[in-house]
């Protein structure tokens, strides 16, 4: 599904990241670790073309998309569900989901995204900024799904959020893949979240991807360790 070959990526005179190669598969889930400042940002960034590598190949199906804008890469989709949300906070919660309708056809959003989130129905006419941190996270996710994507980029989805919306979030994303059949791409520092939702993990040190295991294979101990250096 999505292949990155080689990656570099610079802020400025800043070697951010270095050499970075994986895949994604078919309706299966890949969690980036790592501690904050060590590239995880700066990666899913590059990806979705918000930020241009300087080296590198990221396809698609194996179509070449790695200099693509990023409303060319959601065309081809790609959706993305970025740190901190960025909801448009003077917006509805049902014109923030239509946002995302701006790439298909059918501008109705479609019943399958309140199966998912039930909040959001009851909350159609609200001010965005008005939810929970939460509350936006789900809205956040609802807008990207409207777009139909192959693939869903979520940076960080957990940070700042209570307890009992992550697991709904986890739930959500594990019914994405087997379901839907969506590739999922996050990046996590909240271990145990990683582990209810990723089919593999990969830890990110310095810009590097230094660690590789599964779930069926992954040492909690040693995974925490590296999150915890």
């Amino acid at each position: 599904m999505l292949q990155i070959n080689d990656l570099h990526v610079y802020y400025g005179e800043s070697h951010i990241i270095k050499g970075v190669s994986f895949e994604v598969g078919k309706a299966e889930t890949i969690c980036i670790l790592g501690r904050n400042g060590m590239g995880k940002t700066t990666l899913i960034k590059a990806i979705m073309g918000l930020l241009r590598p300087k080296e590198g190949k990221i396809t698609l199906n194996g179509e070449d998309i790695t200099f693509l804008e990023p409303f060319e890469k959601i065309n081809k989709g790609i959706a993305y569900v970025p740190q901190g949300r960025e909801i448009f906070p003077y917006l509805t919660v049902q014109e923030n989901i239509e946002v995302g309708l701006e790439t298909v056809s059918e501008k109705t959003i479609p019943d399958f995204i309140f199966d998912l989130f039930p909040v959001l129905k009851d909350m159609l006419n609200r001010k965005g900024g008005n939810l929970s941190g939460g509350q936006q996270q789900q809205l956040a996710i609802a807008r990207a799904l409207v777009s139909n994507p192959k693939i869903i980029l979520l940076d960080e989805p957990t940070e700042g959020i209570q307890p009992s919306i992550i697991e709904e979030i986890a739930k959500v994303l594990n019914i994405l893949k087997k379901e839907k059949g969506i590739s999922i791409l996050l990046t996590e520092q909240f271990l145990n979240f990683a582990l209810e939702t990723s089919d593999r993990f990969y830890i990110i040190e310095k810009g590097k991807l230094i660690y590789e295991t599964t779930r069926e294979k992954a040492d909690e101990k040693a995974l925490r360790d590296f999150l915890t250096l």
